[in-house]
C-alpha cells in the first residue's frame, strides 16, 4: 500500500487533477467555438441589417425626390390652367362691360342701374339646352360680376 504523503501518490493526484485540468480547458474551448460562433452570426446579421437599412433609405430618398417633382409638374400645370381660366373670366367680363357700354351709348333713356336685382339665372339643364359652353360661361362671369358689385355696396354702407 501507498501512503498518503509517498511521492507516488502524489503522482497518482498529479496526474488525475491534470486529467480534471484537460476536461475543464476542453470544455472552456468548446464554449469558446460555440461563442465565436454566435458572435460571426450575430455580426452577420447585423451587416444585412445595415445593408437593408441603406438600401431602403435609399429607395425613401428616390421616391421623395420622385414624388416632389412630380408635385412640381403638377404645381407648374395647374398655374396655367388658373390664368387660363383667370384672363378668360376677365375677358368674358371685359366683352359684357363693353357691350353693356354700348347699350347704354344706344339706349340713354334705360336707367343706368337696374331698379330691382335681376333673379338669379338658372343654369341650362343640359349642354344641349340652347346655351353654347361660352354663353354659360358669359353668363356665370356676368352673375359673379353681379354679385361682386353688391357686395362691395353692402362693404360701403
Amino acid at each position: 500500500m501507498l501512503a498518503a504523503g509517498s511521492p507516488a501518490a502524489a503522482g497518482a493526484g498529479d496526474g488525475e487533477r491534470a486529467a480534471q485540468l484537460a476536461a475543464r480547458v476542453e470544455e472552456l474551448e468548446a464554449q469558446r467555438r460555440q461563442d465565436v460562433s454566435e458572435l460571426q452570426r450575430v455580426q452577420e446579421a447585423l451587416a444585412n441589417t445595415q445593408h437593408e437599412l441603406a438600401a431602403a433609405t435609399k429607395r425613401a430618398k428616390q421616391t421623395e425626390s420622385s414624388a416632389r417633382s412630380l408635385q412640381a409638374v403638377e404645381d407648374m400645370a395647374e398655374a396655367p390652367a388658373e390664368e387660363a381660366r383667370a384672363s378668360e373670366e376677365e375677358t368674358i367680363a371685359t366683352r359684357l362691360s363693353r357691350a353693356k357700354g354700348r347699350k347704354r351709348a344706344i339706349d340713354p333713356d334705360e336707367p343706368a342701374v337696374p331698379t330691382e336685382p335681376a333673379p338669379p339665372e338658372e343654369p341650362a339643364a343640359a349642354p344641349s339646352g340652347g346655351l353654347s359652353l361660352r354663353e354659360r360661361l358669359a353668363r356665370a362671369a356676368a352673375a359673379r360680376h353681379r354679385l361682386s358689385g353688391s357686395e362691395d355696396e353692402a362693404q360701403e354702407r
